[in-house]
């Protein structure tokens, strides 16, 4: 079953058979509800469909960082109720319904992040969810989450936006396939990333460091004409 904002776009969905149904609440008998919207958006609309949530209703998201997420649901989220993170980390740069690939799912890594005393049977209902779509399932702490995908995601994003704002305009007809792989990530939506950047400063920012170490190494080393066979050129 689909929810949304958009009725045409719930209506475009049942017709292409990504959903079954559209429906305005959660059904009480709903197993498992999964919210994929921009992180910073999650709280808000789940906090306006709790009424319609049953207790029995494991609630979890698809977003690309969970600290922040983690602590702002825990905020409000009556005890009766159960809410786990997860992140299904095999996305693109594409967007929409019309780019949806069920083949992203296998073999790719999925992240789930217990952070309150949570039930077991719980933990291993959301890993049984995305080991049923072939995901490999590594569970850990929301801290720990956000230090991996900082270095391992959110910064190679980071790279490729500013790689993109760094080409004159003036040769933007001129790129080579070096370029464009290497941008590809950048055509991801500007909405996504900017909550994603926003709730992950902390760790963002640890990796940028890192990555400003590197360049002003390289950027010293080529001035010098020495010692560049460390970046295996």
């Amino acid at each position: 079953m689909g929810l949304g904002r958009n009725e045409k776009k719930l209506q475009a969905a049942e017709s292409l058979g990504i959903i079954d149904e559209a429906v305005e609440h959660p059904p009480s008998d709903t197993d498992i509800l999964v919210i994929s919207i921009p992180v910073r958006s999650i709280p808000e609309v789940l906090k306006a469909m709790l009424p319609h949530i049953s207790p029995a209703t494991l609630v979890t998201d698809m977003g690309s960082t969970k600290s922040w997420l983690v602590e702002e649901i825990n905020s409000f989220i009556p005890p009766s109720h159960t809410f786990i993170g997860s992140h299904p980390f095999c996305g693109s740069e594409k967007q929409g319904m019309e780019a949806a690939n069920p083949d992203i799912f296998p073999g790719s890594i999925c992240f789930i992040t217990p952070a309150r005393q949570e039930k077991e049977e719980n933990v291993a209902f959301l890993r049984k969810f995305w080991e049923g779509v072939g995901m490999r399932v590594i569970s850990t702490s929301p801290e720990e989450h956000d230090h991996i995908l900082a270095y391992t995601s959110h910064l190679p994003h980071f790279v490729a936006f500013t790689l993109t704002n760094s080409l004159p305009d003036k040769l933007c007809s001129l790129v080579g396939k070096g370029f464009l792989d290497t941008t590809r990530i950048a055509r991801s939506g500007i909405e996504l990333w900017e909550d994603i950047f926003l709730t992950n400063k902390k760790e963002m920012l640890k990796a940028i460091s890192s990555f400003e170490k590197e360049w002003r190494e390289f950027k010293k080393r080529l001035q010098e004409e020495k010692g560049l066979g460390r970046y295996n050129l």
